[in-house]
């Protein structure tokens, strides 16, 4: 039976393209090849930018970005999502 493991990270942005330090310690800590990131951007209201700026960092990498919208929430389950 495979280990499951939760990383969950609180910070006040990501990469600015120069310093992935931070991105790349979240990725290597799952010890997965591909792994499920999911950004809440509740900070900043939801931010579409800031959205968008997540996707930009972490494109680059072999992962499975995600994001979950709390202000205009669509999605049904919570539980469901986070699980996926």
């Amino acid at each position: 039976m495979e280990t499951q493991r939760t990383i969950v990270l609180l910070s006040g942005g990501f990469s600015d393209g120069e310093n992935t330090d931070q991105d790349v310690f979240l990725l290597e800590s799952s010890m997965r090849r591909k792994p499920r990131v999911c950004f809440i951007p509740t900070a900043s209201g939801d931010s579409r930018a800031y959205i968008e700026r997540f996707y930009t960092a972490f494109k680059r990498y072999s992962c499975i970005p995600a994001h979950l919208e709390l202000f205009r929430r669509t999605e049904p389950n919570l539980e469901e999502f986070i699980r996926r």
